[in-house]
């Protein structure tokens, strides 16, 4: 019989890709059933297709020079890196999420301020500044692929200084959970820092 499987795409950022890194990933399901593909070149992207009855996945970065053998060299000894994990809701190809995109209330957009991503897991933080992109008409940033993030903040930022940095934020949004969704709409226009908001999927 056929089995049912859905197209799994990736595409790296530059920090992924060096030391001549190769890609992986590890689906598994509620059962506790798993299992590792390889992940193959196609154009500027990494694909592989998945039997749709996984559920989950991660993918990961790996040594190619991993000293663990096992199952081909796929396996977390072998892991640089991972994104965080995926969840595959219908039976559907998946496209990993390489960016993340916001827009901001009315008030952020005073005094010609401009846009931060503030990725974290735990104590591992990076910056990324946001551009505009004027054929979506939102804010949008590459989501930094060193670690699985489990939290992001938007900030606004003094647009004197180009350095992301707590010194020169205005305002925040709240602590966010990260689950690699589209677009964070801040709404609330009578609260500057930690006001209301929500996640939409990018049109």
């Amino acid at each position: 019989a056929l089995v049912e499987t859905r197209k799994v795409t990736f595409t790296p950022d530059s920090s992924w890709k060096q030391a001549s890194a190769r890609f992986a990933l590890y689906a598994f399901d509620a059962s506790g059933k798993n299992i590792w593909y390889n992940l193959k070149v196609e154009g500027s992207n990494y694909v592989c297709y998945l039997p749709v009855d996984y559920t989950g996945a991660d993918i990961c970065r790996m040594n190619p020079n991993g000293s663990d053998k096992t199952n081909n060299g796929n396996n977390f000894a072998n892991k640089w890196n991972q994104t965080a994990d995926i969840t595959f809701s219908e039976n559907a190809d998946y496209t990993y999420k390489t960016k993340i995109y916001f827009v901001p209330n009315s008030n952020w957009k005073q005094s010609s301020a401009r846009f931060a991503a503030y990725f974290f897991k735990g104590n591992t933080v990076t910056w990324v500044s946001m551009e505009y992109n004027s054929a979506l008409g939102v804010y949008e940033c590459t989501i930094p692929q060193q670690t699985e993030w489990t939290n992001i903040i938007f900030v606004r930022m003094n647009p004197a200084y180009s350095t992301n940095s707590w010194d020169y934020d205005w305002n925040q949004t709240s602590d966010l959970k990260y689950f690699g969704e589209d677009v964070y709409h801040y709404t609330d226009d009578n609260q500057w820092s930690k006001g209301t908001g929500y996640w939409s999927p990018i049109k």
